[in-house]
């Protein structure tokens, strides 16, 4: 089998993009990377050999051809891009999952005007996209297609172990308010048992302080102890976020055809039929996150999109 790929590449604003370098991640039997340079009109092109008995070659191109800026951005891409070349189905990271899908979500439903950095403030459960928990976000996803090795694998479910322990022993050592009282915790007297999992939500309180109540969390792990304290301090924030959460997955699961005809939908502004038009969103979640389409033109899509598929 021969392929020959052509490409022009150009910006945001339709212009060309000369001598920016393009890599082409080949699997298949002939596995292999090549990068080549668009020419002074933006073209660039690549000739692949090879085959793939009982199966198809997949061919996946990346480059800095999208508008953003910075490494972090371009590794995150070439990663996703990776993955999803080697991969038979779709690899894909949501909005809630990771900043890799705030990323590449923004660059696909909201397009580009300016150089594209990867800011906190662009990700609407940044509370739940910590640092501290991204293992626990990721790992199992990377386990489950194959790219975390067998080691990293083994400590992330040892350490989900000791996770899970620690938090049901936190949630079940108990103390009423007039005992924590009597060890200088000022809480309402309600009569109502506070156990050391819901204590970390007192911002006075820490770890430390559970272990000088409850000798017994002592052996806890550094990173444990540290990890349950945040969960706790922000439980009822996050229990917010999980809902919305929910809300947003709820959204993404309406997948919208793509060659939905936004003619034919009733209702909708020419502005916001125009916008629909140009970005053809994936789902509903992506068109909602497009500037000026409105909650009533969401309703509409919702609707006209449910009776076609009646």
């Amino acid at each position: 089998m021969r392929l020959n790929f052509g490409l022009l590449v150009v910006d945001a604003s339709g212009a060309v993009v000369a001598n920016t370098p393009v890599v082409f991640s080949v699997t298949g039997a002939n596995a292999r990377q090549s990068t080549t340079t668009t020419d002074a009109t933006g073209h660039a092109t690549f000739t692949y050999t090879g085959t793939q008995p009982g199966g198809v070659d997949t061919v996946q191109a990346t480059a800095t051809i999208n508008g953003t800026t910075g490494y972090e951005e371009a590794a995150a891409q070439g990663l996703i891009a990776g993955l999803n070349a080697a991969l038979p189905k779709p690899f894909v990271v949501d909005r809630a999952e990771g900043y890799l899908g705030v990323l590449i979500d923004d660059l696909v439903s909201l397009g580009i005007t300016e150089p594209y950095r990867m800011f906190t403030s662009r990700a609407e459960y940044r509370l739940w996209l910590r640092a501290d928990n991204a293992d626990q976000r990721l790992t199992p996803r990377g386990v489950a297609i194959g790219c975390v090795s067998a080691e990293r694998a083994q400590m992330f479910h040892v350490k989900q172990q000791a996770l899970a322990d620690a938090r049901l022993a936190a949630a079940g050592l108990k103390l009423s308010p007039s005992a924590l009282a009597k060890h200088g915790v000022a809480i309402n007297q309600d009569g109502v048992p506070r156990s050391a999992l819901e204590l970390l939500a007192y911002p006075d309180i820490g770890w430390d302080r559970l272990v000088g109540l409850w000798p017994e969390l002592g052996p806890v792990r550094p990173d444990i102890a540290e990890q349950l304290t945040i969960d706790g301090r922000y439980n009822g924030y996050l229990a917010r976020q999980r809902q919305d959460i929910a809300a947003y997955r709820s959204d993404e699961a309406l997948i919208l055809p793509a060659d939905l005809d936004y003619g034919a939908v009733g209702s909708l502004s020419n502005e916001v039929r125009q916008k629909l038009q140009t970005h053809k969103p994936a789902t509903l979640g992506q068109a909602a996150r497009i500037s000026g389409v409105t909650p009533a033109a969401l309703i509409a899509l919702l609707k006209y999109v449910r009776r076609q598929a009646a």
